[in-house]
C-alpha cells in the first residue's frame, strides 16, 4: 500500500500544478485581450479625435471643449492600458527596461536589447517575490520553474 500511497501523492500534486499553471495562463490571457481592446478603444478615440479636429478646422469653428473630452478619453484609456501591461508582466515574471522599454526575464541585471544596468530594487523585488513563491514547492519543483514558460 505504500507504494500506490506514494503514486497518488505523487499524482495529486502533479495534478496540483497543472492546475495553478492553467490559471496563471487564463490569468495572462484574458489579459492580453483586455490590453488588445483597450488599444482598440484608443485607436477608436483617436479616430474621433482627429475628424473632430477637422471638422472644426472645415467648419472654422473651434471646439476646445470638445477636443479636450477626447485628450481625457485617451489619457485614461492610456493609464488603463499601462496598469494592465504592468499586471502582465508581473504575471509574466518579466521586469521592463527603463532605458529601451524591453521586457527582460526576472533575475536580469542587464537589459538583453540595450544593455543598460536594469533598476536592481525591480529586479530584486520581483526576484524575492518568485523566491517566496517557490518556498513552499519542493525541490523538483523549483528546478521546472526555471525552465517553464
Amino acid at each position: 500500500m505504500d507504494m500506490f500511497d506514494s503514486f497518488v501523492s505523487a499524482a495529486k500534486d502533479a495534478c496540483d500544478k497543472a492546475g495553478k499553471k492553467t490559471e496563471e495562463v487564463v490569468a495572462i490571457s484574458k489579459l492580453k485581450l483586455k490590453c488588445s481592446q483597450t488599444k482598440g478603444e484608443i485607436e477608436k478615440a483617436y479616430g474621433r479625435l482627429g475628424k473632430i479636429v477637422y471638422d472644426c478646422k472645415i467648419s472654422g469653428v473651434e471646439n476646445d471643449e470638445l477636443i479636450n473630452v477626447c485628450v481625457a478619453e485617451i489619457k485614461e484609456l492610456a493609464a488603463q492600458l499601462e496598469a494592465d501591461t504592468e499586471k502582465l508582466m508581473e504575471l509574466k515574471k518579466l521586469v521592463r527596461c527603463k532605458s529601451c522599454g524591453f521586457a527582460n526575464p526576472t533575475g536580469s541585471v542587464f537589459c538583453n536589447r540595450c544593455g543598460s544596468k536594469l533598476d536592481a530594487s525591480e529586479a530584486s523585488e520581483t526576484q524575492e517575490t518568485v523566491e517566496d513563491d517557490e518556498a513552499g514547492q519542493d525541490p523538483e519543483a523549483q528546478e521546472g520553474s526555471d525552465t517553464e514558460e
